[in-house]
This record gives C-alpha cells, sequence and structure tokens, in this order.
C-alpha cells in the first residue's frame, strides 16, 4: 500500500523557514505500486510488465538505499519596513529687503494724465479710506496692495514733476511707508510691469483706489449710478443656463434724481463683453436694476444681456466691471474680489 509522509513540519527560527519530508519505501510498496500500474492494461499490451518490473524494482531499492529525505531548509533575510524617503524641505522665500534710498518720479499716460512711479517705473496708488500719515491697508490687503516701503534710517526724494512733499510714516507692523502729501503709497499686486494701472478705480478694502498723483487733487464728484454688487459666480455651470441666467451685476441710483442709462454701456476687463443699454432705460432714484447675463423679459429693475451660452463674468483676477456713461467715461468701477 501507498503510505502518506509520516513527517511535515513547519519551523521558523531567526527567519528561517523551515519544511521536512520523510517518505520510506518498502517491499509491499513496490509491488503495489507494480500491480496498481499494470491494472487495466489490455493483455496484449502485458508483455509490458517484462519491462517495466526491472525499473520499479531500481528505484525501489535506491529510495530505500538513500533513507529518509533530508531536511530542505530555506533561509529568507528578516523583514524590515521599507525607509520611507525624507521629504524635501519646503523652500523658504527670501524677503526683500526694503530700499535705502526712493526717488519717486512720474509717468504719463494718454488716459490718466500723469501720475507717480518708483524708481523701477512700477505705478504708485493711494487708498481714499486712508487717513493723513497714516494706512488702513494691512492683513490681507497689504499682501493685494503691498505699501511702498523705505528701510529704516533711508531716505526719500521726490523727482521731475513731482510736485508736493514726499515724506514717510510709520506702520502698525513698524516699517516705513512712504507717503506724498501726507498720502501713502502703495503698489497693486496686478501690475506686472511699467506702465501697468490696472488698480485704478477698484472699489475695495473700505475705499476707492486711484493712481496717486504728482499734486494734491479734489475727490472726483461721486456719480449718480454706481456699480453695488452682482454675482459673478453662482452655483453651477455658468456658461450654460439655469446657472447663467442667475449671473449678474446691479447698479443703483443714488442721487435724487431719475437717470437716463440712453448710450450707456456696461464692460467686463478688457472689454470682451460688452452690454449697451435699452435707449429711454432710466433708473428712478434709490432703485437697484440688476444686469443678468442670460435671457428673460426686461422690467424697470431687471435687465438682460440675452446670451444663451459662454459666461460673461469672469471667476478670477483680474475680472471687474465697468459703467460707462454716453461720452465713453468710466463712472464707476466694480469687483468683488478682494483686491
Amino acid at each position: 500500500m501507498l503510505e502518506a509522509p509520516n513527517g511535515l513540519a513547519d519551523e521558523t527560527a531567526c527567519g528561517a523557514v523551515v519544511v521536512s519530508i520523510d517518505v520510506t519505501l518498502n517491499d509491499e510498496f513496490t509491488d503495489t505500486l507494480e500491480n496498481e500500474l499494470m491494472t487495466g492494461l489490455p493483455k496484449r499490451r502485458h508483455s509490458l510488465r517484462l519491462f517495466l518490473a526491472p525499473a520499479l524494482m531500481a528505484m525501489a531499492w535506491i529510495a530505500v538505499a538513500s533513507g529518509p529525505v533530508e531536511t530542505l531548509a530555506v533561509d529568507y533575510p528578516p523583514a524590515y519596513p521599507t525607509p520611507t524617503p525624507a521629504a524635501s524641505p519646503t523652500p523658504t522665500p527670501t524677503p526683500t529687503a526694503a530700499p535705502m534710498s526712493i526717488r519717486v518720479g512720474t509717468r504719463t499716460s494718454a488716459t490718466l494724465g500723469t501720475y507717480l512711479v518708483d524708481p523701477n517705473g512700477l505705478t504708485l496708488y493711494t487708498l481714499s479710506a486712508d487717513p493723513a500719515n497714516g494706512s488702513t491697508c494691512i492683513g490681507q490687503c497689504a499682501t493685494f496692495w503691498p505699501p511702498l516701503i523705505l528701510a529704516q534710517g533711508g531716505t526719500v526724494t521726490a523727482g521731475s514733476g513731482v510736485n508736493g512733499s514726499v515724506g514717510t510714516f510709520g506702520r502698525s507692523d513698524g516699517s516705513t511707508q512712504v507717503s506724498h502729501d501726507g498720502r501713502a503709497l502703495y503698489f497693486f499686486g496686478g501690475d506686472a510691469a511699467s506702465g501697468d494701472t490696472n488698480g485704478e478705480g477698484i472699489v475695495s478694502f473700505g475705499g476707492t483706489w486711484h493712481v496717486a498723483r504728482p499734486t494734491a487733487v479734489s475727490a472726483p464728484a461721486q456719480a449718480c449710478l454706481r456699480i453695488v454688487g452682482g454675482t459673478w459666480n453662482p452655483p453651477g455651470n455658468d456658461n450654460h443656463p439655469p446657472a447663467l441666467n442667475a449671473e449678474s451685476v446691479k447698479i443703483k441710483n443714488v442721487c435724487t434724481t431719475t437717470k437716463s442709462l440712453t448710450g450707456w454701456r456696461m464692460l467686463d476687463y478688457r472689454a470682451a463683453h460688452v452690454y449697451r443699454f435699452p435707449t429711454g432705460f432710466s433708473i428712478r432714484p434709490g432703485v437697484t436694476v440688476t444686469l443678468f447675463s442670460g435671457r428673460g423679459s426686461r422690467t424697470t429693475t431687471h435687465l438682460y444681456w440675452g446670451r444663451t451660452s459662454g459666461e460673461v463674468w469672469g471667476n478670477a483676477f483680474p475680472e471687474r466691471a465697468y459703467l460707462r456713461d454716453a461720452t465713453g467715461k468710466t463712472v464707476s468701477t466694480f469687483t468683488l474680489y478682494p483686491y
């Protein structure tokens, strides 16, 4: 008979896996194996017994002579956790040191006239909400509108064409900011090169931003029609209805008389989209009119751009709205973004 292996063991020691198998073949086994192999063979093939018998006997004697199968041991190296690569250190930006001297100059454009610039030609701005020799622009405001900073003990001078006086004052964070005629001077984060004036007319952080003038100028008369808000990024895909119909901008008449918008226009940044107000349309005192980007029926307080696809207002910097009168003059600018 055929006996099952009489030894099977798994052993682990110091990372080794050991498998032991002992097989013993005896005469009874070889006779049984021969009989089972030959069972069922046709008689005409029975002569094969004479051929297989010697081979089977030889295999049996070899197995008996060799004795039990030797133990097989396979050593595996101990498992160690894969080392985690060290994270690359986050680079720390090197702050730009404030200059020891600053010369404030001027630049002239066809649309804005003459305004102040720094030594590199970058446009300088003022904030209408600032007090004399002080700044209300701190925290996030100073991120979008960086102040013109001078190193402690530094000097500031006025270049050709700069009237009035230049000076400095201490900010709440201990730095020294440059001023002109007591007005704090700032850069705009949206300007990238000399001659950029993208910050002109922006209403944010409690006031209106204007390019800094080389001479003191009186505040312009407030326009009766102003952009007072809107919905520039409604829920959903505002390139298609219904979200497109929710995209809007609001205009309010803050004066005490009715104002006509005949010939007026609403524009987005770079005038990529232009809306012309209907002839004869007017806004009564204190009334707010909403201009929607999609389609709808016009009323005294609702106007529609008439678009069936494609947003009007972008959802990121530097998008903003411009309201221009019949002569092409910009009377109101508004942005929903914190710059």
